[in-house]
């Protein structure tokens, strides 16, 4: 598997986590159920700024609060995707040293 593919499928599942706990519900239901709204499984809640927060600390990224990121966060898909390129971007930016 592409570890790009790979890494975004697990902040996807973390993310998913995150929301089924919230809502008390089991994970795969939740993944039907957002899928069944379209693949990029739509997600339209206050909930996700407070997840925003545990997921930032947990993969060690920041993100920008700004439109582009507000946009992203509509979708589970685009959320992860977000995530996977700030990591990315720390990864290229790190220095030499550090790897």
């Amino acid at each position: 598997m592409d570890p790009a593919l790979g890494r975004r499928a697990e902040v996807e599942q973390y993310i998913l986590e995150l929301i089924a706990e919230e809502k008390d519900c089991d994970v795969e239901q939740l993944r039907e159920e957002l899928t069944a709204q379209g693949a990029d499984m739509p997600y339209d809640s206050v909930l996700l700024v407070e997840l925003m927060v545990r997921v930032e600390a947990r993969f060690g990224v920041k993100l920008p609060t700004d439109l582009p990121t507000a946009r992203d966060m509509r979708s589970i898909r685009s959320f992860a995707e977000r995530v996977c390129d700030q990591l990315t971007d720390a990864a290229l930016t790190e220095p030499e040293a550090a790897r």
